[in-house]
């Protein structure tokens, strides 16, 4: 198992814990030690995909204002642009800790006019859904792919992110065309 893999499934455990426990604080142990996680998946990221596709990128992660979201996730961005108001190429985890859906995620505080994919009418598909409106992920994807843990390999996400970057460029090129 690689380090980015047990850094996934570390979060995925976190998940897995707490999704039928009451709302924990954001300044709790068990929270901050998963955005430490999240950082520390962040600097690997990093390390991992190509130079030549994080320049002008910014990324960012949940964090909870009062409470820690049910489904943890990490952000990657146009510089200077925020996540909730932006096209990003997101990675959500999974309410119960099985995997991750990876994908260019419209914005929840913002009405963007692109096609995203409906995955809860397939049978099986990895849950991304927060408590709240703002935080229903599972049909805010342009282009998801569903990685279970048991499945997990960094090549495929990492092509699967690069490529969500490229998409998402060409999509925020589109918007202000």
């Amino acid at each position: 198992m690689t380090e980015l893999h047990k850094t996934f499934v570390h979060v995925g455990e976190f998940c897995s814990r707490t999704e039928f426990l009451k709302p924990i604080k954001s300044i709790s142990n068990e929270a901050i030690e998963v955005k430490s996680s999240l950082m520390h998946a962040i600097d690997l990221l990093k390390k991992s995909l190509p130079k030549n596709t994080l320049s002008n990128l910014d990324f960012y992660h949940s964090k909870g204002a009062i409470f820690y979201p049910k489904v943890p996730w990490i952000s990657i961005v146009a510089s200077g642009n925020l996540p909730k108001r932006n096209l990003s190429t997101t990675i959500c985890f999974a309410r119960n800790g099985e995997g991750i859906v990876c994908g260019v995620l419209l914005p929840s505080m913002r009405v963007l006019d692109h096609e995203t994919i409906n995955r809860t009418n397939n049978s099986k598909f990895i849950d991304v859904n927060g408590t709240n409106t703002p935080t229903k992920y599972n049909n805010n994807f342009v282009n998801p792919v569903d990685i279970y843990f048991s499945e997990f390999s960094d090549q495929k996400l990492l092509l699967h992110i690069t490529r969500s970057i490229d998409l998402m460029n060409s999509l925020e090129t589109g918007k202000r065309a």
